[in-house]
């Protein structure tokens, strides 16, 4: 039977890492810290530039965690406990963070975050619990925010954000409790927002929101084989779709 260290204690020991790290930040020191127990597993973490903070947990066989930092102010803090679970995360600019947590046997994270006018402070946070499930997150230019949580096995969450401005504006938070839901969100541009709910299994949700302010959707999905497709462009959209059941089909399209 495989004994993994609690949580909460890897937790508080990286919180502490990361208050001590705090200050050689301050300074403009890049710094990592590498905890790996188990068999086979390998980290790769490149940091070019300045302040950077990263911190790596592994525990388990043959987990991976690959990265590619630059510019400054980066920030990371990655846990995986378990087997042959991957992050790969890339960061380029200025002050992103990203916080993962992994549990369970080969569940896959990549995130990249970058930012052409050094304005940064896109945020990432994920947490997987079970088997085989994916997270892809992209977020471009600034002030993006991304939450997501998957428990149970070959759930897929992929999210696309264009932000833009001086505060958050493309916000998502992705809840997938379940087997082998999927759900996909395109936000380009300024206060989009989306908050998917997905329990059951074979659900699946696409969002597309761009080309304008204040559009929102809100989309609740309890069953087997569900499907929501929501595509808004303009101003002051609202779209909110609750399912209960099996096979039930939403499609909406609000275009100015």
């Amino acid at each position: 039977m495989k004994r993994y260290t609690h949580p909460t204690f890897v937790i508080i020991c990286l919180l502490i890492g990361f208050l001590f790290n705090s200050q050689l930040m301050a300074q403009g020191q890049n710094t990592a810290s590498l905890y790996q127990e188990g068999e086979k597993n390998q980290a790769v973490l490149n940091q070019l530039g300045k302040a950077h903070i990263h911190q790596v947990y592994q525990q388990g066989v043959g987990n991976e965690v690959v990265g590619e930092i630059s510019g400054a102010n980066n920030r990371g803090e990655h846990i995986q406990l378990g087997d042959m679970n991957m992050l790969d995360i890339r960061q380029s600019n200025t002050g992103h963070s990203a916080n993962t947590y992994q549990t369970g046997e080969g569940n896959e994270i990549s995130i990249k975050q970058s930012d052409a006018y050094n304005k940064g402070s896109n945020t990432a946070d994920v947490y997987q619990d079970g088997v085989a499930n994916k997270v892809k997150i992209n977020q471009r230019l600034r002030n993006s925010l991304v939450f997501i949580n998957q428990v149970g096995e070959g759930n897929e969450g992929d999210v696309y954000q264009y932000g833009d401005g001086s505060h958050i504006n493309n916000e998502v938070y992705l809840m997938q409790h379940g087997d082998y839901n999927a759900a996909e969100v395109d936000q380009l541009r300024q206060q989009q927002y989306a908050d998917i709910e997905q329990y059951g299994s074979l659900n699946e949700v696409k969002v597309v929101q761009k080309r304008g302010d204040f559009n929102t959707t809100e989309l609740w999905q309890n069953g087997t084989s569900n499907r929501i497709d929501v595509s808004q462009q303009g101003n002051s959209n609202y779209s909110k779709v609750w399912q209960s059941g099996n096979n039930n089909q939403a499609i909406i399209r609000q275009i100015q």
